[in-house]
């Protein structure tokens, strides 16, 4: 077992989470612990994920993705702690690549590598299917500082503060690409370590409208913040 603390944020999330658990699951380094928030899901999220007997589930009122992982944070206690969306997945071998980066790098703060975006619309089932269909495509991985794309040391949690909740969209990249999230010691792995799944029920399709109006403030603030 590793030292590395899995969290995951699901609201409604009943259509994908096992495929997302599993993809955690099923990783060459077993994270230490894998804990899931529950935001107040009215399907069968917290059904599901509890099927999964390595899985923590801790349910709470709804209040956002921002809420749920900070809520999820409080409770780690490994040296390090990962984020997966419940919707998205991991190659297998994720966790273990960026745990031999910290070894590499023992003064890092944060491993991030490559994001690969994939179109979910043809009824993928696991990591497998998706690694076979991308592996034709000829898709090119980027490095996007996305929460699922990195790892980051526990003692530095305190130092990038709680993820906003007042905002329901970009919160979360808000906080990792944040004044001090770019202060931070940071190695980039040229590895894959998030298959991010598009498909329409993402937050930022269904909640077109939102989406935008939170994007505008937080770049305005930031712009604020710059000057």
């Amino acid at each position: 077992m590793g030292d590395i603390s899995v969290v995951m944020a699901a609201f409604n999330a009943a259509s994908t989470i096992a495929r997302s658990l599993t993809s955690v699951l099923d990783q060459t380094l077993p994270p230490f612990r894998v804990i899931v928030i529950d935001d107040g899901s009215t399907d069968h999220t917290v059904d599901i994920a509890r099927g999964f007997g390595d899985v923590e589930v801790v349910s709470i009122d709804h209040a956002g993705p921002g809420a749920a992982l900070n809520a999820g944070f409080a409770l780690v206690d490994s040296e390090f702690v990962a984020v997966l969306d419940s919707d998205d997945l991991w190659p297998r071998d994720r966790l273990a690549v960026h745990r031999e980066a910290f070894g590499d790098a023992p003064s890092a703060d944060i491993a991030l590598g490559t994001t690969l975006n994939v179109t979910d619309t043809s009824g993928f089932e696991s990591v497998d299917d998706v690694e076979q269909a991308v592996s034709t495509t000829g898709s090119e991985p980027v490095m996007s500082r996305l929460p699922g794309a990195m790892t980051v040391r526990s003692r530095a949690l305190p130092l990038l503060g709680p993820i906003r909740t007042d905002v329901a969209h970009a919160a979360t990249t808000a906080w990792i690409s944040s004044p001090a999230a770019q202060a931070l010691n940071t190695v980039e792995i040229d590895s894959i370590a998030l298959y991010r799944m598009i498909h329409g029920n993402n937050m930022g399709v269904t909640d077109a409208a939102q989406a935008r109006q939170d994007w505008l403030l937080l770049v305005r603030q930031r712009i604020q913040e710059q000057r």
